[in-house]
């Protein structure tokens, strides 16, 4: 394409000299058009060509992998996520779950309420349901299961996950592994104040046991005590208050012929409430993971993105609490703006430690303000 330096040398063409003055304005802008475009794509195709070094942190790289962020998503927004496999080796052909859990949870006569979870990929059994949550009657001022040291708790309910699958499913008579075998892929818990806005004002205190140990007799000064554990304040906008669950240790990744995978039966997600006697909330907890085996029907292929994999972990598990409230609380769809967010993140990431430079940092101060 040929380029002119400025319009006078353009009308002197030959072929555009005896047109008229209005042709030869509206050929002008769409030649200039043509030329900005070319510059443009020229200074991308040189900008690509640099190294990491010179590029620096300024470029973003490409999308992740769909299978990578549909992961991601799960992580960080359960409850909208579309059900996805981990994407890591072998990928073996699985089938995607969804369960979930909602009810309400009422602040008891002590001033506290709360809600509590495991990882529980079956739709109950004898020895207990994986979720716990406070009514009114509950008199106590710590997470606690129904049954705690052989007593029932007063206060207490339990309740499981909407599962197709039965314990005998995983582990058999109880004494030789069953037919399935599954693992965790996203968990999370939320609340939502259901109350009256006279008694608006409770504290709210969710966390993820940063070791997956139980939250059984954890008091309010326990969960303060976590460096992760963030207060927020009920608020006017009524918005999701939660948390979720997020890998530490390869085995999370691996197959396991149990109930809770590759998990222990803990309750390590749990959300505390502090304030009005009586409150009401509104929960839900939603859970997604895989499951294979012989007689497992409804698979689906798998996909494997190890190096995006490893990224996405490293900027969900690190980013703040508040970052998944705002997700959870998206104006449009969650899910989408969980994606989003995983991509963005993912992306600023990799390219930061390109540079050298501090990726929680540089997304603490490009995405959390």
């Amino acid at each position: 394409m040929q380029l002119y330096a400025d319009k006078a040398e353009f009308v002197a063409q030959p072929g555009i000299r005896g047109l008229s003055a209005k042709e030869k304005s509206r050929r002008w802008k769409r030649v200039r058009a043509r030329q900005a475009s070319q510059e443009v794509s020229n200074t991308r195709t040189k900008w690509r060509t640099k190294g990491p070094a010179q590029r620096g942190i300024a470029h973003i790289s490409g999308k992740l992998d769909h299978c990578a962020a549909e992961y991601g998503s799960n992580l960080i927004a359960p409850w909208s996520a579309i059900p996805a496999c981990v994407p890591t080796v072998p990928a073996l052909s699985s089938r995607k779950v969804k369960v979930f859990a909602k009810g309400e949870l009422y602040i008891g006569t002590a001033g506290v309420g709360f809600i509590m979870t495991s990882a529980d990929m079956t739709n109950g059994h004898a020895s207990g349901y994986p979720i716990a949550t406070s009514n009114k009657l509950y008199a106590g001022t710590v997470l606690t299961r129904n049954t705690a040291g052989g007593a029932t708790v007063v206060g207490v309910d339990e309740t499981g996950f909407n599962s197709p699958y039965s314990v005998t499913d995983f582990e058999g008579d109880g004494h030789s592994p069953g037919t399935v075998q599954g693992r965790l892929v996203g968990l999370g818990v939320r609340i939502k104040y259901a109350g009256t806005e006279l008694k608006m004002g409770d504290l709210i205190y969710p966390l993820e046991e940063p070791d997956h140990n139980d939250l059984q007799g954890k008091s309010l000064a326990d969960l303060r005590a976590y460096d992760r554990c963030t207060a927020y304040v009920c608020n006017s906008r009524r918005d999701w208050i939660g948390v979720t669950y997020q890998p530490i240790d390869p085995e999370d990744f691996r197959f396991a012929a149990s109930i809770t995978g590759q998990h222990s039966h803990a309750q390590f997600l749990g959300i505390l409430v502090s304030g009005e006697e009586g409150n009401r909330w509104t929960y839900e907890v939603f859970e997604t993971f895989e499951v294979i085996g012989s007689t497992v029907r409804g698979k689906t292929p798998s996909h494997a993105a190890v190096d995006q994999m490893s990224n996405v972990i490293s900027v969900v598990s690190q980013a703040p609490n508040k970052t998944i409230n705002r997700v959870g609380n998206a104006p449009n769809s969650s899910h989408a703006s969980a994606m989003k967010w995983v991509n963005m993140a993912a992306s600023l990431a990799k390219k930061a430690q390109q540079a050298y430079t501090n990726p929680v940092g540089t997304l603490a101060s490009a995405l959390l303000g």
